[in-house]
């Protein structure tokens, strides 16, 4: 999921600044985006680069633009959703794991790991407080999943049914 050294990026400019939603957004996408898509945006071009449809269209002459845009991006597309549904699955739990520990929202915003840390004391008397957020969090996860890796399906059928 994520590394020590990248939870302590994610932690650092927490503590350092302000603890905000806002904030733990932007240093969480940024962690995300920079460990994962954008090392397999690379790993998925390196491969494709080197395929038989790419070689064809440089021998016909096309520009190196027109060769991202209909030959690599049509077939990285469904990698690349994929490895978004993954790490935007990532994204809720570590916004709510940094509100549980208190450098996510402050305690009037609705923020799914700030209920459960401040309802765990009761979790034997009212234990639906802590598993409504809990089961809300597992919910958004697993939908995230699904839509990104239907939308990678539906794009796999229609690129194959392209010439």
């Amino acid at each position: 999921m994520i590394s020590e050294n990248r939870a302590a990026l994610v932690t650092a400019p927490m503590t350092v600044l302000a603890p905000s939603a806002a904030l733990a957004v932007l240093v969480i996408s940024l962690n995300l985006v920079t460990d994962g898509i954008a090392r397999m945006a690379r790993a998925v071009a390196v491969d494709l680069v080197t395929r038989d449809y790419v070689t064809v269209a440089r021998a016909r002459g096309e520009s190196v633009p027109s060769i991202v845009w209909r030959e690599l991006t049509p077939n990285a597309a469904g990698v690349l959703l994929v490895e978004f549904g993954v790490r935007a699955g990532y994204a809720p739990i570590l916004i709510s794991s940094l509100g549980f520990l208190g450098f996510g929202a402050r305690p009037p915003s609705p923020e799914w790991g700030l209920m459960i840390s401040e309802n765990r004391a009761a979790l034997v008397t009212a234990p639906l407080t802590v598993l409504a957020p809990s089961a809300a969090l597992a919910v958004l996860v697993i939908s995230l999943n699904l839509v990104t890796d239907g939308i990678a399906r539906m794009l796999g059928r229609s690129a194959e049914r392209t010439p």
